[in-house]
């Protein structure tokens, strides 16, 4: 007989989970935390759960090779990125640069390899992050800009008490030194 799940487990089924909080007692509000692609299951014959593993949009382009650009002079690394992502099928509504990325690359080429690498390469010299928002869509960062900070952390807000239990006696139940005073020798000669 066949499986309830029997053709069901396929690649890159889209997955949206969602984290529930409680906003007061027995009240939850649901929060989407991404659009996420099946990649790989794991599951045991005689049960009904499988680990899954699952990745987001960013990581479906990371081994694609580049795609056939044009080497441009004295264009922005928006500009860079934005014609990368059109030339890979993006529309423009599933990915937003960073409208301070305006840094000027003197001479962009796209090298051979494939589109991670070349990320890579910009994150590095521009200063910038890739990273996806709760939709799906890549969202390149400026690293330059200051933000404001979600959270601070001093010594009031940390947890600063907790029990810390030793055990030395099962630990070193026993000890033992040696003192020697170091003597200085004349030197001898061993043939």
């Amino acid at each position: 007989e066949a499986s309830p799940f029997n053709g069901l487990i396929k690649p890159k089924i889209l997955v949206v989970p969602h984290i529930g909080i409680e906003i007061s007692p027995d009240l939850f509000e649901f929060v989407k935390m991404g659009h996420f692609f099946l990649d790989d299951w794991d599951a045991l014959s005689d049960d009904m759960v499988a680990n899954i593993t699952c990745f987001g949009p960013l990581h479906s382009i990371l081994n694609k090779p580049i795609p056939p650009l044009l080497t441009k002079k004295n264009i922005s690394v928006k500009t860079a990125l934005e014609g990368l992502f059109s030339a890979l099928g993006l529309s423009i509504s599933r990915y937003n640069v960073d409208n301070t990325l305006d840094n000027i690359l003197n001479v962009n080429w796209y090298p051979q390899g494939n589109v991670g690498a070349y990320l890579q390469e910009i994150a590095e010299s521009s200063l910038c992050s890739f990273v996806e928002d709760r939709d799906g869509n890549i969202v390149v960062l400026d690293n330059r800009v200051p933000t404001v900070p979600v959270r601070e952390l001093s010594a009031q807000n940390q947890i600063i008490n907790f029990t810390n239990r030793q055990t030395f006696n099962t630990t070193y139940p026993k000890i033992k030194l040696t003192y020697t005073n170091p003597s200085i020798a004349e030197m001898s000669e061993i043939v």
